[in-house]
């Protein structure tokens, strides 16, 4: 079950969310996911692009934690954890500074 979903500014690529505990991210061109990213514990509720060209990833969790994902990079790892919540994240805005 798809519980976000955000569209990168070229309109080339998207990222779902849901409660698989993974963020993927798809071409739109061919339909095809081009990237699975796994590291929440628990159901992800919100996905949003940031950074110039829609660098960053960032996702948010029933777990308590944010984490950032870069996309330049082919790597499946977050770059960032953000943590301290004291209940889950339900929601998500980036703002461009």
């Amino acid at each position: 079950r798809v519980l976000g979903l955000c569209v990168a500014q070229d309109n080339a690529s998207f990222a779902s969310c849901g409660g698989d505990r993974s963020v993927f991210v798809w071409d739109v061109p061919s339909g095809r996911v081009l990237r699975r990213l796994s590291g929440h514990s628990q159901r992800v509720n919100a996905v949003a692009y940031a950074g110039d060209s829609c660098s960053v990833l960032v996702s948010a969790s029933y777990d308590t934690y944010a984490r950032c994902w870069d996309m330049r990079s082919r790597s499946t790892t977050s770059i960032q954890v953000l943590g301290g919540s004291a209940d889950s994240l339900t929601a998500l805005a980036v703002s461009e500074h």
